[in-house]
């Protein structure tokens, strides 16, 4: 896989959203890709959801044939326009995508991750977590969102066994 380039996100969808863009291939220089890159530059500098489109995505998506690792950053890039749109549901859909034509953890996990952990999904993120992990992906973002469920959910178990302690005793 080609090294890409990333642009981090501050605060805007989630912390480590990143755009894909690759400036050695043509194909991220020019077209619709290219549009679609810029869209989610946009999305991460926090413009306005109602001056996004996911429409460069879409042709660009639609522009076959593709590589994997074109479909993919075309697919992650389109959930995170979607996010700042405010659609979370076709993001989900899109990171789920760009996930199932992934052949490396990376980005579209990280994204998915988030978005599980956010929707409440939590088994979901600590597996996608735990895939990021294994396969060496080091990034404090991980690990801690990572703890965070992990700790939360034994702590909430600990508490339910409590109370149903309190409930059984006379």
């Amino acid at each position: 896989m080609k090294a890409l380039t990333y642009i981090i996100a501050t605060g805007l969808l989630f912390t480590g959203a990143n755009a894909f863009a690759q400036s050695s291939d043509p194909f991220y220089m020019s077209g619709a890709a290219n549009a679609c890159f810029k869209q989610t530059e946009r999305a991460i500098s926090g413009t306005s959801a109602v001056e996004l489109s996911t429409a460069a995505c879409n042709i660009a998506l639609d522009n076959r044939p593709l590589s994997a690792e074109q479909e993919v950053a075309l697919l992650h890039n389109r959930g995170i326009i979607q996010l700042a749109q405010g659609y979370v549901d076709a993001a989900f859909v899109s990171f789920e995508q760009a996930l199932e034509n992934s052949s490396q953890a990376g980005q579209p996990h990280l994204a998915l991750a988030q978005l599980a952990q956010k929707r409440g999904d939590l088994g979901r993120a600590v597996e996608l977590y735990d895939q990021l992990l294994a396969e060496g992906v080091n990034d404090p973002v991980i690990t801690t969102n990572r703890d965070a469920i992990v700790n939360n959910r034994e702590l909430a178990l600990r508490n339910l066994h409590q109370r149903q302690i309190a409930d059984t005793t006379p």
